[in-house]
């Protein structure tokens, strides 16, 4: 995919582009339309070229090959998406009393919370839960709760769920052996 970005960038859209310019500066008369369509071309180039340059920065290959000329971009896509901030933005704005909009944030884009998560997320799922079960809002439901990581769930209430509805523990999480399981089902306190 790079090869074929290179192949159009050098053969395509720059001699296009040096073309546009002498028609234009043999040009009688100057029109809007041609300087448009330069900087279209011009702005075609960049992001070509722009797109190289990341195609070969998050390239495991290169950056084994020629470490400390590529690897500016950081590794993980959630740490370099415009929309993981943006999604934080919308979740440190919303009121104490807008846990809706907070909770589409939680189960609708979990890769982009993801580098977050933990640190805003969790403690809100914590320290709401009871109240959720308590007073049931509308978006409180099963498949809510079940796309929500176990890890943001209170002990308690992760062991009910456990026990009634068959919850499993999630895939990232360490395996636990067999006694810490049935401490778990007979409801001792989890090691924290």
């Amino acid at each position: 995919m790079t090869y074929c970005k290179a192949i159009e960038t050098v053969f395509e859209a720059i001699p296009s582009s040096i073309l546009q310019i002498y028609a234009l500066i043999l040009a009688a008369e100057r029109n809007l339309d041609a300087v448009v369509s330069i900087l279209v071309s011009a702005a075609t180039i960049a992001f070509t070229s722009s797109m190289i340059s990341y195609d070969w920065d998050t390239s495991p290959e290169q950056r084994r090959k020629i470490s400390f000329q590529y690897g500016y971009i950081p590794d993980k896509a959630s740490s370099r998406a415009i929309s993981s901030d943006y999604e934080r933005k919308c979740f440190l704005n919303a009121r104490e009393d807008q846990d809706d909009v907070k909770s589409d944030l939680l189960t609708d884009h979990p890769d982009v919370y993801h580098t977050w998560g933990d640190e805003l997320m969790k403690p809100w799922t914590l320290k709401n839960w009871d109240t959720w079960e308590e007073e049931k809002p509308a978006w409180f439901i099963d498949k809510w709760i079940e796309a929500v990581p176990n890890h943001y769930i209170p002990y308690d209430w992760r062991v009910k769920y456990k026990k009634t509805k068959g919850r499993v523990e999630d895939p990232q999480t360490r395996r636990r052996s067999s006694l810490a399981q049935v401490k778990m089902l007979m409801g001792a306190e989890e090691e924290r």
